[in-house]
């Protein structure tokens, strides 16, 4: 995308209609306009004419549904696709995926239930051969209900009109004595003054703690790093002696540059391009983090060979003062998902990164590893908990040396405009939960005949769709299909269950939970404690299954269990089996 955004902007600055001031010509509510714009997913420009053509057209169904994908993907509000998306949906016909986009809109803005009514009605509607997307949607749905029902005790504090903007403030960072912050602005005055999808394109600004302890007014970090092209800070080594920042080379591929700042500097150096193994001139490299000694770098790539989308690798500085060859974190860390956004916490052996994989609340989640010195390897990444992490994207969050504040950039109710930087106080210390996957699974004779049902299907499906059939054999193969089905349905443990989870050393209701249609999993947030799971059903055996979560040298970040299914007539005790 950001190739593309690139190409966009030299084709409009060379253009005669682009403005004097860097800015895009006033809007005149021009659909040609917004189908070029959107086209090379400028969705600010695109909306601003938008608005104006629905203003004289407000039931025309292709500005609703550019007006909603324009909002989706727009950092401002995204609530105000909404009602766009159920102005369409309310069509005598209207395409499913607007089912999946209002799923999306709701699960954004933080409106669960009504999210996973949207994804389900999607699920079913859309006539779908591969649901693992949205699968994985409902999943951080009920990941994101479990966390908000432990919410950190912590304060978010704007930092105020010297900091933030109307525009976009992303990706802040501190170093450990809170004195200074450096952040990417998307605001007016940025160098070049070129409009972008969000604003203008970005800078690195810098601000400094003054003696009455408030922030001086934030300014460019200058010309040895700010350029034309999007330039966008990525990390601060802890004692701010290492900044990392990306920006785009010569054919529009992100790459990362590092800059040195000595003890008594006042200024970061002219910026150290990485040699080839790290900027791979055949894939972006979004995102990256220098240890305090300059000796390790960990940063996020595309490139091939990986477990999926972004993955973060590691190198090392060899004695020639070059890096060495990167090397894959590994399935610990990476997912087929994205991994971007790697930071060294203060505590040198602590790694943050944000994560659509793993168990998180949707798009980005912000997790921590700690790299354990025994094993040798990181540890399986925690999630950060609600409300550091949120059903939005969130990619970044930087400690000061207490661990007692930290800084993120998110869009709240009564900030300056779109997202702006925000100061998070920690109230209290964070108790260890661990992340409980339970699976429901039937019995080996019953899952056999669910895999036999599915494979006769398949086959009848085949041979009504190989046209060789008459009218009379395909209603023939069409009864069996709607049979096997039914039987299918009869002996499924993913549906029909009610599901509760006490803790009953406290005899406290924990609250009922609902598996995934597809794999038979849910997600439980659990504290350190003893547990209850007792699965109902109109078609298995009643089932109670006991668990333990340990804390202290037993904690462990995640625990999987599977839950054995009988029918009614076994009279076979119900097992898990951990895994």
């Amino acid at each position: 995308m950001r190739v593309l955004i690139i190409i966009f902007t030299f084709l409009v600055l060379s253009s005669s209609s682009y403005s004097q001031d860097g800015g895009f010509p006033p809007p005149t509510g021009d659909m040609g306009l917004v189908k070029q714009y959107m086209s090379y997913f400028m969705y600010g420009p695109a909306l601003d004419e938008l608005k104006l053509f629905y203003k004289k057209k407000p039931d025309d169904e292709k500005a609703n549904e550019l007006m909603a994908e324009c909002y989706l993907n727009l950092n401002d509000d995204k609530a105000k696709a909404i009602p766009h998306l159920e102005f369409l949906l309310k069509k005598e016909k209207y395409n499913p995926s607007v089912l999946f986009d209002l799923g999306e809109a709701y699960h954004v803005t933080g409106q669960l239930d009504k999210a996973l009514e949207y994804y389900n009605r999607y699920k079913k509607e859309g006539n779908l051969k591969e649901t693992e997307e949205v699968d994985k949607r409902i999943e951080s749905v009920q990941t994101a209900k479990e966390l908000m029902k432990i919410p950190l005790n912590v304060t978010f504090t704007n930092l105020g009109k010297d900091i933030n903007s109307e525009y976009p403030e992303l990706t802040p960072f501190v170093n450990e004595q809170e004195s200074e912050i450096i952040f990417t602005s998307r605001r007016k005055g940025t160098t070049g003054n070129v409009v972008s999808f969000e604003g203008y394109e970005a800078d690195v600004f810098i601000s400094e703690l003054k003696s009455n302890d408030k922030w001086s007014k934030a300014k460019s970090i200058g010309a040895t790093i700010n350029t034309v092209a999007p330039d966008e800070m990525a990390s601060l080594s802890p004692e701010g002696n290492y900044l990392v920042y990306t920006t785009s080379d010569e054919i529009g591929m992100q790459i990362i540059k590092i800059c040195y700042k000595g003890p008594k500097g006042r200024s970061y150096d002219k910026p150290e391009t990485p040699n080839a193994p790290i900027n791979d001139p055949k894939s972006n490299q979004l995102a990256g983090t220098v240890s305090n000694d300059g000796q390790i770098l960990i940063f996020s790539s595309d490139r091939a060979g990986g477990y999926g989308g972004y993955d973060l690798y590691i190198s090392q500085k060899l004695p020639i003062g070059i890096w060495g060859q990167p090397i894959n974190m590994g399935s610990k860390i990476n997912t087929k998902y994205d991994e971007n956004f790697p930071n060294f916490g203060v505590d040198q052996n602590v790694l943050y990164f944000a994560s659509t994989g793993h168990t998180n609340m949707g798009g980005f989640d912000l997790f921590k590893t700690v790299f354990s010195q025994e094993a040798h390897a990181w540890n399986s990444p925690k999630n950060m908990g609600y409300p550091i992490n949120t059903t939005d994207n969130d990619l970044t969050i930087s400690f000061n040396k207490s661990g007692r504040n930290a800084y993120l950039s998110r869009n709240r109710t009564g900030g300056w405009g779109n997202t702006d930087i925000y100061q998070l106080t920690f109230k209290g210390v964070e108790p260890d939960y661990s992340v409980v996957g339970v699976r429901l699974k039937a019995f080996t004779k019953y899952e056999t005949e669910i895999r036999k049902a599915d494979s006769m299907i398949l086959v009848h499906t085949k041979n009504i769709d190989s046209g060789k059939l008459d009218q009379l054999k395909i209603d023939s193969l069409k009864t069996l299909i709607t049979g096997l089905k039914t039987k299918k349905d009869a002996l499924n443990p993913m549906t029909g269950n009610i599901i509760t989870v006490k803790e009953t050393s406290k005899n406290k209701d924990m609250g009922e939970y609902q598996p995934n249609l597809k794999t038979g999993r849910f997600v439980m947030i659990l504290e350190p404690g003893s547990y209850e799971i007792t699965v109902e059903s109109d078609k298995y055996k009643l089932s109670k299954t006991k668990i333990n979560v340990l804390d202290k040298a037993n904690f462990v970040v995640e625990k999987d269990i599977d839950i054995i299914l009988h029918k009614g007539e076994l009279d076979v005790p119900t097992t898990t089996t951990p895994h």
